[in-house]
């Protein structure tokens, strides 16, 4: 449901929702996954900059899609 429809339900005003506790740990979970995506961004441009710059560039057939590609690659470069 919407936020609107949330409030018609319970009688209250707009503001009155966001000021609630409630809205604010649903706030509050929602800033803290989107911290987490942009650390994980982060360290995934980071990684794939170390690996570029320390095994030169790296083609579509050498990209990663999980865990288990990348050690079978370093592996491989023993």
């Amino acid at each position: 449901r919407s936020i609107q429809e949330l409030c018609a339900m319970g009688g209250i005003t707009l503001d009155d929702f966001t000021q609630s506790v409630a809205y604010r740990e649903i706030f509050e979970r929602g800033e803290a996954q989107g911290e987490a995506r942009g650390e994980a961004r982060g360290e995934a441009k980071v990684t794939l900059r170390q690996l570029g710059c320390r095994c030169g560039p790296l083609s579509a057939e050498q990209g990663f899609r999980a865990m288990a590609d990348l050690h079978a690659w370093l592996a491989w470069q023993r």
